[in-house]
């Protein structure tokens, strides 16, 4: 009987290791694919059909078609149109979908143009009208009662189109509309209060704490009126009021509390509700969900009424965040498996790379800790430099090959992040480390030729079995992997070219920044280095993790955030919640396949290759029209 070296047997708990997380992995987003489509299928009582149409503006349109069995030409269903926010796409929406559709309402989830998979148009609230008009038409809807919600801009264009119809006087107009996280309009083109909606039903949840909307503010830019206290303002009381004198309104308006009214010889209501929210949350919110449910079953009688704070819609969003983790599982020990293959075998590390000794000296311990500060203050000012004056760019100032804002303000962000810490490891390199004897070819800096091609392969084919894993929860289960922020969605060909175009930013930081963090920065501090990857992974995020604290503490503190002068100021909150989680978690994705393979481009090559996908799939495309 041959007995196996205890390297050998070293070697063999390694592979079973990485097969037995590559499974985990595969489990956890086949459960999240199905617990997903259970739940917003309503256990097989509502159908889901993804809809792809060229609308009577000649433009494609994309939304995702929720018809509950209750719903046929025989019985014909109420109907709610929705949209989703700026930067986003119509999966943000599902919970909301799913909490109305199990009610019998026939939910009709669109992508904005120019967002998610619909066709960019150089014009607002087209998609909304688009979208009433498809639905309108539809054999098991009741076309006089239809409403219509959305969150942040998804519900402008609702609001919109719902001011343009009453304007028109249109044979076709909503019952009842509420927006998450916007405001209604509350005066004439003289700057006179007026009902601008009829007798159309309407309510608005307005966040205490809301970023954009439900503040007014001076010449100066501070908020003279601040969204906690909107609900006690003008503008809200004449909205409780059907544009009449807010001087007239008796006492102080209450939030939760219908108000009613008779116009046109129709009782019509409006509410607002004000719970204790920052804005980009009301996209996730149960509160904001439960409120949106409770709202439509009062206005719009429900087929199937169930009380508003029974949520699931919440519930589907951490079954989501199971696929998630099972992704980002995935990232880690797809390659590692791949590594037992004979084309890549040669980039497999003998032995488990082992952390080097933490740094002894007190010119090292400079270098470990004064370079993790410097990177976090860098990047906390490239921020500000790069992105700002991107975002403020006009539309048609933005390249053609790369047409989207913030995905071209995050490349130009990762450019400057990148070429300071290239600098930065250069120059510890040449006054501290070489003299010490850093070996950079032992380290995986300097990657043997051989090598190379073998690297981008493996990383180019870890990220497309990712994405197919995505691509398949989109087609056989009408699902995908996300969390608030976060978001793995399928995505349309016409993305690719800008894919393409980004990747070469993002990887002149994700490269550079795992060079960083595992061959300069795997230190044994924690047993197995467990405390490195802590240490480094939180200065990561540090910067964008300083913006969040300073921006919401000093918003529950004062009722203003601490940047909100300009649009900007008011959209970076929000705008990089998702960075934090990328920035804090590619370090340990990078970290896990280098103790595998001594090779820190592989890990940064394939982080860059899934935010640029992840991004570009999600975000605002400008094409000039």
């Amino acid at each position: 009987m041959q007995t196996k070296t205890v390297s050998a047997a070293g070697q063999d708990a390694r592979r079973m290791k990485a097969r037995r997380g590559l499974v985990i992995a595969l489990v956890l987003c086949l459960l999240s694919m199905v617990a997903q489509n259970l739940l917003q299928t309503n256990f097989g009582k509502v159908d889901i059909q993804q809809i792809t149409t060229v609308t009577e503006h000649g433009y494609k349109h994309t939304a995702t078609l929720y018809v509950p069995k209750n719903a046929t030409p025989e019985t014909p269903a109420p109907a709610i149109l929705m949209a989703h926010g700026s930067w986003k796409a119509r999966e943000v929406m599902n919970g909301y979908a799913l909490e109305l559709s199990r009610r019998g309402y026939v939910v009709y989830n669109y992508d904005q143009y120019g967002m998610g998979d619909s066709e960019p148009v150089d014009f607002r609230s087209a998609d909304s009208r688009d979208a009433l008009h498809l639905v309108a038409k539809l054999p098991y809807v009741n076309p006089d009662q239809i409403g219509i919600t959305g969150h942040s801009s998804g519900g402008r264009v609702g609001d919109m189109l719902c001011k343009q119809l009453e304007e028109e006087g249109s044979e076709l107009q909503f019952a009842s509309i509420i927006l998450v996280d916007n405001d209604p309009y509350y005066k004439d083109s003289e700057g006179n209060y007026v009902n601008n909606y009829g007798s159309v039903n309407y309510g608005v949840v307005a966040s205490r704490y809301d970023d954009w909307f439900f503040s007014i503010q001076n010449e100066a830019g501070d908020w003279v009126v601040r969204p906690r206290d909107y609900i006690r303002g003008d503008n809200c009381k004449s909205f409780l009021s059907f544009g009449g004198d807010p001087a007239d309104f008796p006492g102080t308006p209450e939030a939760g509390k219908y108000y009613t009214q008779v116009i046109d010889g129709k009782e019509a209501t409006r509410v607002v509700y004000t719970p204790g929210e920052i804005h980009s949350w009301g996209s996730l919110s149960p509160v904001s969900m439960k409120y949106t449910v409770e709202f439509f079953q009062n206005t719009l009688p429900a087929p199937n009424p169930i009380p508003a704070s029974g949520s699931l819609g919440f519930f589907k969003e951490c079954v989501s965040f199971v696929g998630v983790v099972g992704l980002v599982m995935f990232m880690m020990y797809f390659p590692i498996v791949l590594l037992e293959t004979r084309l890549f075998a040669p980039l497999r590390s003998e032995e488990l790379v082992p952390p080097a000794p933490a740094p002894g000296d007190t010119k090292g311990r400079l270098w470990y800790w004064g370079g993790l500060i410097a990177g976090a203050v860098f990047s906390y000012l490239a921020f500000h430099w790069f992105m700002r004056p991107i975002y403020n760019m006009p539309d048609e100032k933005l390249p053609a090959i790369l047409p989207q804002t913030q995905t071209l303000a995050l490349g130009a962000w990762a450019v400057a992040s990148g070429v300071f810490t290239l600098v930065l490891l250069f120059i510890n390199y040449r006054t501290n480390l070489k003299a010490k004897g850093f070996d950079l070819a032992e380290r995986g800096v300097i990657l043997p030729r051989e090598k190379l091609g073998r690297t981008i392969l493996l990383a180019v084919v870890t990220g497309c079995a990712t994405l197919s894993i995505v691509f398949f929860a989109d087609y056989f289960f009408n699902t995908n992997f996300q969390f608030w922020a976060i978001m793995f969605r399928a995505f349309d060909a016409e993305k690719v070219p800008y894919m393409l175009w980004a990747l070469p930013l993002f990887l002149m930081f994700y490269v550079p920044n795992s060079i960083a963090c595992q061959s300069f920065r795997y230190n044994e501090i924690g047993k197995g280095g467990w405390l490195n990857t802590l240490i480094v992974a939180f200065f990561n995020a540090a910067s964008i993790i300083y913006i969040e604290i300073v921006q919401y503490s000093v918003f529950v503190a004062t009722g203003q955030p601490f940047w909100h002068v300009e649009s900007f100021d008011r959209q970076l909150g929000g705008w990089l919640l998702s960075t934090v989680v990328v920035m804090f978690v590619s370090p340990w994705i990078a970290r896990k396949i280098y103790k595998e393979t001594r090779n820190p481009y592989l890990g940064g090559i394939l982080n860059a290759i899934i935010v640029v996908a992840t991004t570009a799939a999600m975000t605002i495309t400008y094409v000039p029209v």
